[in-house]
């Protein structure tokens, strides 16, 4: 679906306003949970509508499977390199970071959203709600509404445990953004591309339970307590547990082992943390819908586990109306919120050190993410033959040398024309991959009749030193392409 060009201070988009950008090449929105919101589309400097990308004009679109659109305004035209600019825009939320808002106190939620407006300097055309039943929230010091809600230390998200939706002039603060729809993602299964960056022989498969004051110190006979995966794992990890906050007196060791054993059967001690980045979700549930911050299931064939995780980060690629890639992490805030409820206090010393392993653990996921590297690959050949129905073809072409083992990666746009068989029935077109002549999984689409875009990106495994060959093939059922 092409994005639509508005003016600066177009506040209805209920017309075509200044026009359809159709010569779009490509046009990305990112969205991550509670933080960017923004457009990023590369456009001809020959396209039409072109003189009118504009700095403060605004993009209008669908952001994700929502119908609903959203605006983003203009903030970058970059100068063209080979003919195409890249235009990025952020969502019209961002307007919020240029009105000031004087300090407040509030007692509860339903006050502090309504004092936002009403302690704006400015005339404020946003609207705000909650669902979050119990909070207060105090500001010292004027500073703008964006960052008062999910920008300043100790901002309003921060200090509730909440989640912003950002919907045009709407703000909707959320106790939980998401929910279970019951979305299931199989680990190497429906995905088309998937890295597990935590790995999993770096789950605790159990704790070691204790007290200690004054003095007394209280552990188990067994001294460990196992999760039910652990013989799933070629080693046990175990975290030790501090219950000393969880006792106003010495407890004894039953005592002990009852508060070990309702914090291990509510926690995710025994299920790998992941953070795993989707390539493209093949949706073929497609009665289930993924939106941010929803809670999917994990499966993990191999361990026969699974566990669940939240939708962190969506990239919805505007021109196709399909998503190009998510992140699904695990909840790691659970961890830290499942010790408070067994120590009945969120400043003991147990909640402490859950978070502390919980972000030893977040580092150590950054970490791993930060050490994939790869190698960018530039296709050198590209064809432009016709292919006929039942037929297929090599469209392009890379050769290439890698000074050391790494991964390779291949990305670009393609501009083709189908002609379908007849008329009404959409053709098939498979996109087959191959790496030194060995075939990639493939990717089979349907297109109607007429001009279409198609962004290529595919990401090898490790492949050693020394020349390799890539190439990307097409071939068309029900039509030709041109």
């Amino acid at each position: 679906m092409f994005p639509i060009l508005y003016g600066a201070t177009e506040q209805n988009f209920t017309s075509n306003g200044l026009g359809r950008l159709a010569d779009a090449i490509s046009c990305i929105v990112e969205e991550e949970r509670n933080g960017i919101y923004e457009l990023t589309m590369e456009y001809p400097v020959g396209g039409r509508h072109f003189g009118q990308l504009l700095l403060s004009n605004i993009i209008y679109c669908r952001a994700n499977q929502q119908p609903k659109k959203q605006a983003f305004r203009i903030y970058e035209v970059t100068d063209a390199i080979d003919g195409i600019s890249t235009i990025r825009a952020q969502h019209i939320s961002y307007q919020l970071t240029a009105i000031p808002v004087e300090p407040f106190v509030a007692d509860n939620p339903a006050d502090v959203v309504s004092l936002l407006s009403m302690r704006s300097v400015v005339t404020n055309p946003f609207t705000f709600d909650t669902d979050v039943e119990e909070g207060e929230f105090n500001t010292e010091v004027v500073d703008s509404c964006r960052a008062i809600i999910g920008g300043i230390d100790d901002n309003l998200l921060a200090r509730w445990g909440a989640e912003v939706e950002w919907d045009m002039y709407d703000v909707h603060i959320w106790q939980e953004r998401g929910q279970n729809r019951g979305k299931v993602v199989r680990y190497g299964k429906n995905v088309t591309d998937i890295t597990q960056e935590q790995s999993i022989e770096e789950t605790y498969t159990g704790i070691y339970p204790y007290y200690n004051s004054d003095g007394d110190y209280v552990d188990l006979t067994e001294k460990v307590l196992l999760a039910p995966t652990a013989a799933l794992y070629p080693f046990p990890r175990i975290m030790p547990v501090d219950f000393t906050p969880s006792f106003a007196s010495t407890p004894d060791e039953a005592a002990l082992r009852a508060k070990a054993e309702e914090y291990l059967a509510a926690s995710y001690i025994g299920l790998p943390r992941v953070s795993i980045d989707v390539s493209y979700v093949d949706d073929t549930d497609i009665s289930i819908p993924i939106y941010l911050c929803d809670t999917v299931k994990v499966i993990f064939e191999p361990l026969g586990i699974s566990t669940m995780a939240k939708v962190s980060r969506l990239s919805w690629n505007v021109l196709l109306d399909r998503y190009e890639s998510a992140t699904i992490g695990v909840e790691f805030e659970d961890v830290a919120s499942t010790v408070e409820q067994v120590s009945k206090s969120s400043e003991t010393k147990a909640v402490k050190q859950a978070e502390k392993k919980i972000r030893e653990s977040e580092a150590q996921t950054q970490q791993k993410i930060d050490q994939i590297t790869y190698e960018y690959v530039e296709p050198q050949t590209k064809s432009t033959a016709a292919i006929q129905a039942g037929s297929s073809a090599i469209v392009m072409a890379a050769y290439f040398n890698l000074a050391e083992s790494t991964k390779a990666r291949f990305c670009s746009t393609v501009n083709f024309h189908i002609a379908e068989a007849s008329e009404g029935i959409p053709a098939t077109l498979t996109v087959l991959y191959a790496v030194d002549g060995v075939q990639q999984p493939a990717l089979t689409q349907t297109y109607e009749t007429g001009d279409h875009i198609l962004t290529l990106d595919f990401l090898t495994g490790n492949l050693a030193a020394g020349d390799h060959v890539f190439g990307v093939a097409f071939g068309i059922v029900g039509g030709t392409l041109s």
